[in-house]
């Protein structure tokens, strides 16, 4: 919601979302992200494998970074890429 909220703002469909409508700030949305990303990485790496944590954050950073920073507004092509990240993600 942090990247998007611009954007969010303005459709229908995600304008209520928490971070257009003021209801939390950008960037705690942000940090509550990170955090949640560096610490389920971490607890996966406790309980599973290193192999198995390496994935999580592989997949984290496919999503955030080449999906929704690069692809989302660069692209149509996003919508086909981006399924491989959505997918994992059901």
């Amino acid at each position: 919601m942090w990247w998007d909220a611009d954007i969010d703002a303005k459709m229908r469909r995600t304008v209520g979302r928490a971070v257009p409508m003021g209801r939390v700030s950008a960037s705690a949305a942000r940090n509550f992200g990170l955090v949640l990303s560096v610490v389920s990485v971490v607890l996966l790496g406790l309980v599973s494998n290193i192999a198995a944590a390496a994935l999580l954050a592989f997949t984290i950073f496919f999503y955030v970074v080449i999906y929704t920073i690069w692809l989302k507004r660069s692209t149509p092509w996003n919508i086909v890429i981006g399924g491989a990240s959505g997918a994992s993600r059901q």
